[in-house]
């Protein structure tokens, strides 16, 4: 982009400019300073997300939203997500592990350790203990760039290149 900008020409992803058009830019050149971090306030820019996110849209495309029931006054139960669960296969303490982040169809989140030996029908197994499907058949699938897990392929966790990473629960439609 600065390439452009010092040969005289403005960068394409400028909205809003045509071919041709004449378009004034002022740039300031700041290569001499030094750069330092913008103070966090705790919210706005720079600053972390903090709090609980809510899933927006169904997890099947033309599937209706189920609005979550209304609350009746009690305090909120803590979410089954914030737990870590049990594989179901015992994990090799000898073997190299990996943690593994599960967003399922539902919304809630699962962190477990798996061996990198682990295959991917061993995590299709855990996900359908984790949670009861009711017999819907589901994809797990990694989040970029989107892929989907073959649950017949006798690959690793390690040769598909999840160690330490996000797998996310796609109901089939």
């Amino acid at each position: 982009m600065l390439r452009e900008i010092r040969g005289g020409r403005i960068p394409r992803n400028v909205a809003g400019v045509q071919p041709g058009e004449e378009v004034e830019m002022v740039v300031v050149k700041r290569e001499m300073e030094e750069w330092t971090p913008a103070q966090s306030r705790g919210t706005g820019a720079g600053s972390s997300f903090v709090g609980q996110g809510n899933r927006l849209g169904s997890a099947i495309p033309g599937e209706p939203v189920v609005p979550p029931p209304p609350a009746t006054g009690q305090a909120p139960a803590k979410p089954q997500s914030q737990s870590p669960a049990q594989p179901t296969q015992p994990i090799d303490p000898s073997l190299p592990t990996t943690t593994l982040q599960l967003r399922l169809a539902d919304g809630t989140r699962l962190v477990s350790q798996f061996n990198l030996s682990s295959t991917l029908h061993d995590l299709y197994s855990f996900v359908g203990n984790a949670r009861p499907t009711e017999n819907r058949e589901f994809v797990l699938q990694t989040i970029f760039p989107t892929r989907v897990l073959e649950k017949s392929t006798s690959k690793t966790i390690e040769q598909e290149g999840l160690k330490g990473g996000t797998v996310v629960m796609r109901w089939k439609a």
